[in-house]
């Protein structure tokens, strides 16, 4: 199927995302893009430790990105370190 008769890719819609809004719905509900980005940027820098101690001496692998990804994201998004299905454009 070819974006161009694909519904979902016409739709545009992507359920992570706040109605009408490019802003990713958040776990402290956060709906300015500004905001939201300032707030991941400082949540994320104080998890990164974190990230580095666990990653330390693993493999590379699908899981274990997951798991740096929850670590740095976990205090933003509920759905952070799950795989997702959306469009990108």
């Amino acid at each position: 199927m070819t974006e161009s008769n694909n519904p979902y890719w016409n739709d545009r819609s992507d359920s992570y995302q706040y109605p009408n809004s490019t802003v990713l719905k958040n776990i402290t509900g956060i709906t300015d893009g500004t905001e939201l980005e300032a707030f991941e940027f400082n949540a994320t820098i104080a998890r990164m430790p974190e990230a580095l101690d666990f990653i330390r001496d693993k493999p590379t692998n699908l899981k274990n990105w997951q798991k740096i990804h929850h670590i740095l994201f976990q205090d933003i998004y509920e759905w952070a370190g799950e795989l997702r299905n959306v469009q990108f454009v």
